[in-house]
């Protein structure tokens, strides 16, 4: 499967596995890493400044799913995912940068963002990163940690909000024991917002050892949060976003170059996509998120979790807890259906509306039969 990640590259850059190893082309580079994640999927950081990147109506894809970053506040980000948008990608998870912030703060951000129109139609998922703390976690040194260490158990900790002079910018030779250079030269490998975060995890007992402060850099920076859905929203589904990426290119073929005689290429493709109920799910999922069906946001929440907004497992669409049996399952399944059959039958609801409910009916049969199957798998 190809990921997308549309950042603030400069050129597009592939990243596969294998032996470590970059090649510089005269238009993207291919970077080989020995990474496990990239044995089940192709990264590719493609710039968000250059709109033909993106596609637009009719062209193939150029990726099966997107990872698109976000900044706080910058009026060019909501330009990207209008092209995005123009372009019919849907499904993306945003990487919103919250820079140092604290938890609440991040939150408060996430919620904002997932709840703008702007945002939804082209984002399925959105989680807080902290680029500066991952970016300080993979620059993290022996003499770095340990000098860390040395700073805090000799310098008091401030009674109030204020930080060290070395990093707020003042006259580092006030306050650092091992010297400005020493902290000169950690600002400039961990950053101001890398070292703050480095600085309080230490404080609080978190960076015993350089491996354990770095694992807390990595917690704390919302990688693994970031990893975690990409697994459960891409990786989960790889077959199925390979398959619309598929149709999505054969569609652009046929607009490009019409096959001569009958139509009954068009019929087939059109035949297969119909056939195949995840790509349903996927295209209802985007409509729904779009706010083009016109349902009470009560019925729109359950109907994206159930579609897989919040993950791909049974329970989780179901809104059951992870440890919930497969009787439980079965139950909750034959409810949602019932609920969603009645919206299907019910001749006040629009034309569009019945039939989205019909795909949701189908849904929890198939969630019942994965239940029992992955059950029975499991003894």
């Amino acid at each position: 499967m190809t990921a997308w990640l549309a950042g603030d590259g400069l050129a597009p850059v592939r990243y596969t596995f294998g032996d470590e190893q970059v090649d510089a082309g005269p238009d993207a580079v291919v970077v080989r890493l020995p990474a496990p994640a990239l044995t089940a999927m192709t990264l590719l950081d493609l710039p968000a400044t250059g709109p033909a990147l993106l596609g637009v109506p009719g062209d193939a894809p150029v990726a099966d799913a997107v990872v698109v970053l976000l900044h706080y506040g910058r009026p060019d980000d909501l330009a990207l995912l209008d092209l995005l948008h123009a372009a019919g990608h849907r499904g993306a998870i945003a990487a919103l940068a919250v820079a140092d912030e604290a938890g609440a703060v991040a939150e408060r951000a996430v919620r904002e963002f997932g709840d703008d129109p702007a945002v939804r139609r082209v984002c399925h998922a959105v989680v807080p990163v902290a680029p500066a703390t991952a970016v300080a976690a993979a620059r993290l040194g022996d003499d770095e940690h340990h000098w860390l260490q040395e700073w805090v158990a000799t310098t008091p900790e401030p009674g109030g909000p204020e930080e060290p002079a070395w990093i707020a910018g003042g006259p580092v030779g006030v306050d650092v024991a091992a010297g400005p250079e020493v902290a000169a030269a950690l600002l400039d490998r961990l950053g101001p917002l890398g070292a703050r975060r480095a600085l309080r995890l230490v404080r609080s007992g978190e960076g015993g050892t350089r491996a354990e402060l770095a694992g807390a850099l990595v917690r704390h920076s919302g990688l693994g949060e970031l990893q975690e859905l990409i697994g459960s929203r891409f990786l989960s589904r790889a077959d199925a976003l390979r398959a619309r990426s598929v149709l999505s290119g054969l569609d652009a073929l046929m607009q490009a170059t019409p096959p001569p005689g009958d139509h009954r290429l068009y019929y087939q493709v059109e035949r297969v996509r119909a056939g195949a109920h995840e790509l349903r799910e996927l295209a209802l999922l985007g409509v729904l998120r779009s706010g083009e069906l016109p349902v009470p946001d009560e019925q729109r929440c359950r109907a994206e979790r159930l579609l897989g907004a919040d993950g791909d497992d049974p329970r989780t669409r179901l809104g059951l807890s992870v440890d919930a049996t497969v009787e439980q399952v079965g139950v909750a399944a034959a409810a949602e259906a019932d609920r969603w059959r009645q919206v299907a039958a019910h001749p006040v609801f629009p034309a569009p509306v019945r039939d989205a409910a019909q795909a949701l009916v189908w849904t929890c049969e198939r969630l019942t039969v994965e239940a029992g199957a992955g059950e029975t798998g499991s003894r």
